[in-house]
């Protein structure tokens, strides 16, 4: 395969995961749907050594997990920083309206 057709399909497929998740805007998301074949890469690539080879693993649970957690760790980091920069940009607006809220909801 064309390494620039896959670029370029890997783009419309990361495009359409936000559109499809109501998340268009918010990139940061695009590292929820990337975290786990990341980590999965890099625990085949990294080499392990020995004594590590010898380990009992459990079985499939464990391969689930390796595969799961990385989604559920990067969702929870994405979505408090959204939260701490949304928080951030409402108080940031509050303070520069030059008409207190009270006297704006009187004039209403």
């Amino acid at each position: 395969m064309n390494p620039f057709l896959a670029f370029l399909l890997a783009l419309v497929g990361a495009l359409m995961m936000l559109f499809g998740a109501g998340e268009w805007g918010r990139w940061a998301y695009l590292l929820v749907f990337v975290s786990s074949p990341l980590v999965v890469s890099l625990i085949l690539i990294i080499p392990w050594p020995k004594w590590v080879e010898n380990i009992n693993w459990g079985g499939k649970e464990t391969g689930v997990l390796l595969f799961a957690l990385p989604f559920v760790a990067s969702y929870i980091a994405v979505r408090r920083y959204y939260r701490r920069r949304d928080a951030r940009n409402t108080s940031a607006q509050h303070k520069d309206s030059s008409v207190p809220a009270s006297q704006e909801r009187a004039s209403q």
